[in-house]
């Protein structure tokens, strides 16, 4: 049986496979820093994890965040790639959605779980529009290479259900026990920028 791999506070251990939030945040499932699941396909591991999400409304989903943690410490170049899927019942299903964001941030987040957690803040490179009450998964996979391997800790926040592939996406398992910590959140409206810039155009004429 293949092997599905996690981090634990002293090595990477193989197991048997088997919100309202802030303005901009549209979900939000906060990390608790018990454990970490290896996403990582470029990693001795080659394995990737997917996290489930239902919004409450219709959103446009720029960024993503997750909390994850290096292999030994050993921080290595991030090389993020970002799947959406749609469900299959209870597992990621068709690919509705897949891009390479940019890195906006990755911060030390001064917390030790046996490993540093770092917070890392992804921009995708087009919004995906979410539709509320609309199940879907979303998978990071994060090829450091170089030795490295990267993994995404889990929270206490969620449904205790997420999936793991172990071929690229192709096949998925679902998985209990765990979930994934998460924060989505929305492109800014465009109509709000305007009024900011309408109201700054009409203070500087009253200067004048």
């Amino acid at each position: 049986m293949k092997n599905v791999c996690m981090l634990l506070v002293a090595a990477g251990v193989c197991v048997g496979a088997s919100g309202a939030a802030r303005a901009g945040v549209v979900f939000e499932q906060l990390p608790d820093y018990r454990t970490a699941w290896f996403s990582d396909s470029s990693s001795k591991f080659v394995q990737r994890m997917a996290e489930n999400f239902t919004l409450d409304t219709d959103a446009s989903i720029g960024t993503i965040t997750a909390w994850g943690a290096y292999l030994d410490d050993n921080v290595v170049s991030d090389h993020f790639t970002v799947f959406i899927y749609a469900d299959a019942g209870g597992v990621p299903g068709g690919i509705l959605y897949s891009g390479v964001p940019a890195v906006t941030s990755t911060i030390d987040t001064g917390v030790n779980f046996g490993w540093n957690a770092f917070r890392t803040t992804l921009t995708l490179d087009t919004p995906f529009n979410a539709v509320g009450g609309v199940k879907y998964w979303v998978s990071l996979d994060n090829a450091t290479n170089n030795g490295g391997a990267w993994a995404w800790i889990t929270t206490s926040e969620s449904d205790g259900v997420f999936a793991s592939s172990l071929n690229q996406g192709e096949n998925w398992n679902a998985m209990s026990g765990d979930s994934l910590s998460l924060r989505l959140s929305d492109v800014p409206a465009p109509s709000g920028l305007a009024l900011l810039g309408l109201g700054g155009l009409v203070a500087g004429r009253r200067r004048r």
